[in-house]
């Protein structure tokens, strides 16, 4: 059988012995259910560039809106719901708020995310934005992403843990900022205590080690959440706040991994990176001008003190600037 699609350009096909086609009674069934809807910035392919998983090949889907205001947010555009959304490979944008239908039918026709199949890519990337302010939207589309026989991965400022607790059970890997009170204006260590807990067990209670994996193993259809949690580190960085955020993910889980992340400079610019223009989102965004790394002796001492409590500690700084991808 062949497959039409239109998406506002000229007809591509696409054969049903395609192998991950095989979810066609999926899809065939989702269609003709009333559905939830999103807006959504942009629809891509890429390298994920930050954290422990960097270099893997994911499919980006990115939401529009957000609960903070972060001076160094270099995806300014996705904290307005804009009346386009994005998708790589197609001639016209799709109108807002997608479907969770439209997004399958991407995902299953076009040509940018079906070159290899979709066993190609590691996982979806749910990122923002702040993907969770559309939780009940994530709560309809995710188990469809996941019938197609993808991971998903969480991408969160994690502020927003009753959100989280809807669907955490469906996630497969979760990257956490702790957004700093010198980058947001917020003291926020509340909420990425109660987030964090969540994860470690899904009733919100935190418990010992022992009652935590116990609480999980009781979960037959849910497998623990592989998690890890990011500091982006500026000049405005306070060492109160790197002490107040590795007592928590220690007081939470100490085997949780942390990503200290220097902040890209505002020029756009890392060690290496040929490019001499701004970028976009600075220009976009004026008030990310001035936002710059610490000195390297600071995050050196900031990494030495997690360690002291964290089995696990990193100090990684964005890569996909660097290699020249989104």
């Amino acid at each position: 059988m062949v497959y039409r699609q239109n998406w506002g350009c000229a007809s591509e096909e696409f054969r049903s012995d395609t192998p991950f086609l095989g979810a066609e009674s999926f899809i065939r069934k989702i269609r003709n259910t009333k559905m939830q809807s999103a807006y959504i910035n942009e629809i891509f392919t890429s390298l994920q560039g930050e954290g422990i998983y960097q270099g893997v090949k994911q499919i980006f889907i990115r939401f529009a809106g957000c609960n903070l205001d972060c001076d160094y947010c270099d995806t300014p555009e996705s904290k307005v719901k804009s009346v386009k959304c994005k998708v790589e490979g197609e001639k016209q944008e799709i109108i807002n708020p997608v479907s969770s239908k439209d997004l399958i039918d991407l995902l299953t026709h076009n040509s940018s995310f079906i070159t290899h199949n979709l066993g190609y890519f590691h996982s979806v990337s749910v990122t923002g934005g702040e993907p969770l302010l559309q939780v009940n939207f994530l709560e309809e589309l995710v188990p469809q992403i996941k019938k197609l026989g993808l991971k998903i991965y969480l991408e969160t400022n994690g502020t927003l843990p009753q959100e989280l607790k809807k669907i955490v059970s469906l996630i497969d890997f979760i990257a956490m900022d702790i957004k700093l009170p010198s980058a947001t204006g917020k003291d926020l260590f509340s909420e990425h205590y109660d987030f964090l807990s969540v994860l470690r067990s899904p009733d919100g209670s935190v418990g010992t080690k022992d009652e935590q994996i116990s609480k999980l193993a009781n979960q037959p259809t849910s497998q623990p959440v592989k998690i890890f949690v990011k500091i982006v580190l500026t000049k405005k960085t306070l060492d109160e706040e790197i002490k107040k955020s590795i007592n928590l993910i220690k007081t939470v889980d100490p085997e949780i991994p942390l990503v200290l992340q220097p902040v890209t400079p505002s020029n756009g610019r890392l060690i290496g990176d040929p490019s001499p223009h701004r970028r976009p989102a600075d220009e976009a965004w004026p008030k990310r001008r001035g936002v710059y790394p610490p000195e390297r002796k600071r995050i050196l001492s900031w990494a030495t003190l997690a360690k002291n409590s964290l089995n696990d500690v990193r100090v990684i700084r964005q890569k996909h600037k660097l290699w020249g991808v989104k």
